[in-house]
C-alpha cells in the first residue's frame, strides 16, 4: 500500500515471459477505482505487445518503443511468478510483488480513498 492522489503516477515493470525484455506499464489515478493507463514502454517489437493504431500512438525512441494509449480500469488484476518479476514502482520506492507473494497469487490494484482519524 502506498499514498497516491489523483493526478500522480506509478507504474509496473515486468519481464515479457517470450523476448525476457523488461516492459513499463505506466499509470495515472483519476479518482477513486479509476486507474488511468497512459503509457507502455519496451524493447522489443512483437509477440503480445501492442501496436495497432486502435491501441494508440506507437512512437520508437532511442531503439526503444513507447506507446501511449488511453486505456481505463477500475482495477488491475495480477497473478505472481518468479519468472516475470513483476515490480511495482512509486516515485523511488519499489514493491517487489514477485517477492512479497507466493507464484500464483492473485493480486488486484487499485486506488481507494483512505481516512485518518484523531481521537
Amino acid at each position: 500500500m502506498f499514498v497516491i492522489k489523483p493526478g500522480e503516477e506509478w507504474h509496473f515493470s515486468w519481464r515479457h515471459s517470450v523476448h525476457k525484455t523488461i516492459v513499463k506499464e505506466y499509470f495515472r489515478v483519476q479518482g477513486e477505482k479509476k486507474l488511468r493507463l497512459f503509457l507502455v514502454r519496451y524493447d522489443s517489437y512483437g509477440v503480445g505487445m501492442p501496436f495497432l493504431p486502435s491501441e494508440g500512438k506507437l512512437v520508437e525512441k532511442d531503439g526503444k518503443f513507447e506507446l501511449y494509449t488511453d486505456r481505463h480500469f477500475d482495477f488491475i488484476p495480477l497473478v505472481t511468478g518468479k519468472e516475470a518479476e513483476l515490480e511495482l514502482w512509486r516515485e523511488d520506492r519499489v514493491i517487489k510483488l514477485y517477492r512479497e507473494y507466493p507464484p500464483g497469487t492473485f493480486l488486484r490494484v487499485t486506488a481507494e480513498k483512505r481516512y485518518k482519524y484523531w481521537l
